[in-house]
């Protein structure tokens, strides 16, 4: 073998060997690219479920308003069947009392007031003399109160500054000349206001 040829197989060796690199870079650039993609994608299912479960929670809490909605017009058309409820039982009870006074107007003027015009027209009123009135009296009654006697105390006598003796006064009569005292009188007053 002479030199060229060595040479032709020694750039034939480095060919392989750099065909071999380039081969295994490539395996490596698609294994990475393949790793890459298997990220993407199980970051996508992230994603998705993520999205997924936020759907989920938006349709609960719209069916949460919906059903919230639907209570309040329960309770609506609950209010509104007792207001048109109370308003029959008004106009009801309205009707009756109209009805019944109109009828008993009628019987009044139909029925009651001609019987009692027939009834009066019947009565005969004849007119008596007049009397003269009897004035009654009350019993006279006459009460003696018991006889009191008053008797005032012995007054002392004080001592004269200059000596003389002053002389004792003469007793009162304690019943006037009525012959009756002061507290007779005053019974025979408590006696009159009793009658």
């Amino acid at each position: 073998m002479d030199d060229q040829e060595k040479r032709r197989i020694a750039e034939m060796e480095a060919a392989q060997e750099s065909a071999r690199r380039n081969m295994v870079e490539f395996e490596r650039d698609v294994a990475a690219n393949i790793a890459a993609e298997e990220t993407a994608e199980r970051e996508a299912a992230e994603h998705a479920a993520f999205h997924s479960g936020i759907r989920a929670e938006q349709a609960e809490s719209e069916a949460r308003v919906m059903a919230d909605s639907a209570n309040r017009a329960r309770m609506y058309a609950a209010e509104e069947s007792a207001a048109a409820s109370n308003a029959t039982f008004t106009a009801t009870l309205v009707t009756i009392l109209l009805v019944a006074l109109v009828l008993g107007t009628i019987g009044y003027f139909a029925w009651w007031q001609p019987r009692i015009q027939a009834e009066s027209t019947n009565v005969n009123v004849q007119p008596s003399l007049p009397t003269s009135p009897v004035i009654v009296q009350p019993p006279s009654t006459t009460v003696t109160p018991p006889p009191t006697t008053y008797v005032p105390p012995a007054a002392q006598p004080e001592p004269n500054p200059t000596g003389a003796t002053i002389p004792p006064a003469e007793e009162v009569s304690t019943k006037p000349a009525g012959g009756t005292s002061q507290g007779d009188r005053s019974s025979d007053k408590d006696d009159s206001s009793i009658t």
